[in-house]
């Protein structure tokens, strides 16, 4: 039996490297810091291979005749596992050294282990050596975990028990000391296994034949009894290790000459307190204690006196003492007021619940104070007027009819840091939404901002956001959450926003879906702006990660494609978690005024100031007129091989290069044009809500960056993204509202440069004809016949439960109360 197990031994070894150990406990890896955890795996991997090393080669396996006089057997086995382990060693009787050390172990590969270190260790000491090998020598050497300690413990019996053996067949040998504290080693003698309570148990030479009786005797236990065992030799290595190692200390302070330990002392003082409690004395110690703190009292009373007493023999004068008293007195004052105001704050907290909001003023800096530049001041009126006219600037204030002048160029700007004006050197001046949003959102009024899409619009809130954060009081929490409808709008609006807040010493931080929560939840809390898509925002604030109750700026930008998606319910919960109408600065930019739009900006708005940038100061939809609009009308089944051919007319030569826009309406209508885009050669990238967050994000910087010159998306991208020198968009499929179309071809053309948008029409889409042609005419674009024979008429928006049969009633208007005689 044992022959075989050594054959497999190396198959056996192979499997406890290659599975992962459990010796450290199951909650282990759980707890463990990445230290802790580091070092684990390295203790595991050092207890592999030198369990391994001594496992799969074991030496000096045998035995000895036991009817040899210079021979001593150890027999000792551990009940709860099984292990049983044969030691014999050859002595020589001229200098009681052992010249052999043969063995024999039935059990684990640490037991085996163990066995084979021992041998090499004992070869060559002296009895007395030999007896005084310690467990934990061999348990440090192959690094065995705490289950694993009765293996060594084993081993050092076994060495102990062949010792005793000698001495037994030698008596005129003069005994040695295996104990280690005084003591020799016991001798155990048990008849049955399933009596051995300890981990360990000594054999009588002969008993259970070899190794098999003592199996056939193992395998007849219970299961339960044996699992029982098994723990109960868990907590028996613990606690003999333990004692052990007391042992170990008392007997390295006796051999140093210490006489007494700590634990004795504390015994001494135990047993010296309860003799003076049986002899009355207790008071006598309580008298004990208290002179000594008399003593230090007076120790002290006296190092006063001796400090005073010098001060007199220093030649101080009269004045000198007099200041220096009365310093003490006021210092003495000051402290004891400190110390009743502290009292009185812990009394007013006790009764008084705490306010979330206890460490921000109760009226936040929200109405700024802005005072225009010397320069914007000495501007003529008509000049102002001019540059009110040249860029179609409607202003409508409410409250009052003398306006703030526009802020014309970033000089004028209340920035006396240089470092701060860093981001607008790369321009010339301020967008027309700038100039006129910075003056009244500087002075803290409610904005609304309609404007087309690329007009400046991120940097006209970001601005004013900064300066609204430097005028509060610090305190911890967000102060300000801009909200955006897409993932791509809302990480574009971070990065130009956390420029400015860098600068400053600001935190922002971006939340959006499709990632995971944890590092947001992090970043939330040290976080001073938040930009943030609805959905993802308010679902942190759901879950408690989100506190918005201190946010007293408030953006919603591009209004009306969120309430297009349907997140008019999450915005409104986001309004509500920040401060109170009248506490916060509300801002809303949008490129359309619908009636949803102005019901929201009337809900959570204060007398706003409504800017309109652009000849249609109603907000109604219009089209960039800077944009060359195309519109062809095909055949459904050859429409994607005329966008292959006009891609190809538009990158060739030095066009090679120039970004394009493909839009389409499904997410799978995209993937198709994509790949076969690119089966013709195209060096495309794709972006639609069928693909996680990282792959968009990488589409869209390979885009900007020119690496990928087109790029096939849905309205995704439709809305907000800032994509510099888009050349041409390409709309594969008509969208489903003329809006979409609007804010599609809106991606070219921006910041004051021309586009071209080519719109491939087919009869599906016959039912945008007429809206199509419309937007055509009033951009002063030419439409073409076969678009007319479709047909001028404007479908009616219905509502997306009733359609076109309902009725818009207003529901703010009581009731009529009808009596009936």
């Amino acid at each position: 039996m044992f022959q075989r197990a050594i054959a497999t031994a190396p198959r056996a070894a192979a499997r406890v490297l290659s599975t992962p150990t459990r010796a450290l406990g199951p909650s282990s890896a759980r707890i463990a810091t990445p230290v802790i955890a580091n070092r684990i795996a390295n203790g595991r991997r050092q207890y592999h291979e030198k369990v391994l090393d001594h496992y799969s080669r074991p030496r000096n396996v045998g035995s000895m005749s036991k009817a040899d006089t210079d021979v001593g057997t150890g027999l000792v086995g551990a009940p709860a596992c099984g292990d049983v382990m044969k030691l014999q060693i050859r002595v020589d009787p001229t200098n009681n050294t052992i010249s052999d050390v043969k063995f024999k172990t039935f059990g684990c590969g640490s037991a085996i282990a163990s066995s084979s270190y021992l041998t090499e260790l004992v070869r060559g000491m002296t009895l007395e050596e030999a007896g005084r090998v310690r467990n934990t020598e061999i348990a440090k050497e192959l690094c065995l975990p705490p289950v694993k300690l009765h293996c060594s413990m084993l081993a050092e019996d076994a060495i102990k028990s062949a010792i005793s053996n000698y001495y037994t067949k030698n008596p005129e040998t003069k005994a040695t000391n295996l104990g280690g504290t005084g003591s020799s080693l016991p001798k155990i003698d048990i008849e049955t296994v399933a009596q051995g309570s300890s981990a360990t148990a000594v054999f009588k030479d002969g008993e259970f034949g070899e190794f098999g009786e003592f199996a056939c005797k193992r395998k007849e236990l219970p299961r339960s009894w044996l699992e029982l065992l098994r723990n109960l030799t868990v907590l028996y290595n613990c606690a003999i290790m333990v004692k052990r190692a007391l042992e170990e200390t008392e007997v390295a302070a006796a051999s140093a000459g210490v006489q007494v330990t700590a634990p004795a002392k504390k015994k001494s003082r135990k047993e010296a307190k309860s003799d003076g409690a049986t002899d009355n004395g207790a008071n006598g110690a309580e008298d004990t204690v208290k002179e000594t703190k008399e003593e230090r009292k007076e120790r002290k009373r006296r190092e006063k006196k001796e400090k005073l007493a010098a001060e007199q023999d220093d030649d101080v004068s009269p004045e000198d003492a007099a200041a220096l008293k009365k310093e003490k007195a006021e210092k003495k004052a000051l402290k004891k007021a400190k110390k009743a105001a502290k009292a009185d704050k812990a009394e007013a907290a006790s009764v008084t619940p705490p306010s979330t909001e206890s460490t921000t003023p109760a009226e936040p800096a929200s109405n700024g104070s802005y005072t225009p530049s010397a320069d914007l001041t000495n501007l003529p009126q008509s000049e102002i007027d001019k540059f009110l006219t040249d860029n179609f600037i409607n202003i409508t204030d409410p409250t009052s009819q003398t306006l703030l002048r526009p802020i014309t160029d970033f000089a004028q700007l209340p920035i006396t840091d240089p470092a701060q004006r860093a981001p607008f050197k790369d321009f010339k001046a301020p967008t027309p939404i700038q100039s006129a949003a910075w003056p009244f959102l500087l002075a803290g009024r409610d904005v609304i901002g309609v404007a087309e899409t690329g007009s400046g619009k991120t940097m006209a809130f970001a601005v004013p956001c900064i300066r609204h954060i430097s005028a509060q009081p610090k305190f911890k929490g967000a102060k300000a959450v801009v909200v955006s409808p897409t993932r791509e709008l809302a990480m574009q609006s971070y990065e130009q926003i956390n420029k400015l807040a860098a600068l400053s010493g600001m935190q922002a931080v971006c939340v959006y879906g499709g990632v995971a929560k944890d590092e947001q939840r992090r970043a939330l809390k040290t976080a001073d702006i938040v930009v943030a898509t609805p959905g993802r925002l308010n679902d942190l604030i759901q879950e408690g990660s989100a506190n918005l109750s201190k946010v007293s700026y408030v953006v919603l930008d591009e209004a009306d494609r969120m309430l297009d998606k349907g997140f008019e319910e999450e915005i409104r919960k986001i309004i509500n978690t920040a401060r109170p109408l009248g506490q916060r600065q509300t801002l809303m930019f949008t490129a359309t005024w619908p009636e949803s739009v102005r019901s929201l900006a009337a809900t959570f708005m204060t007398t706003p100031i409504k800017i309109a940038i652009g000849d249609n100061p109603t907000g109604d939809l219009r089209a960039n007129t800077r944009i060359v609009q195309k519109v062809e009308v095909v055949d459904p089944r050859g429409k994607e091989y005329r966008l292959l051919q006009i891609l190809k007319e538009h990158q060739s030569g030095a066009q090679k290069d120039d970004r394009i826009i493909v839009f389409c309406l499904y997410k799978k209508e995209a993937t198709r044009v994509e790949g076969f885009l690119r089966s013709k050669g195209i060096r495309v990238a794709g972006i639609h809500g069928d693909l996680s967050q990282e792959q968009r994000t990488r589409s869209l910087d390979a885009f900007k960056k020119g690496t990928t010159p087109v790029l096939v998306a849905t309205d995704v991208a439709a809305r907000g993204l800032d994509i510099p020198a888009v050349k041409l968009v390409l709309n594969c499929t008509f969208p489903l509202t003329v809006e979409d179309y609007v804010h599609r071809i809106g991606r070219t053309g921006r910041a004051g440069k021309e586009g071209l948008a080519i719109t491939l029409f087919t009869e599906h889409d016959k039912a945008q004809s007429g809206a199509l042609i419309n937007v055509l005419k009033a951009a002063n674009q030419p439409v073409p016949d076969e678009l007319l024979k479709f047909g001028t008429t404007v479908k009616k928006k219905g509502h997306e439960a009733y359609g076109a049969f309902f009725k818009d009633v207003d529901t703010s208007k009581a009731a009529t109360k009808i009596k009936f005689d």
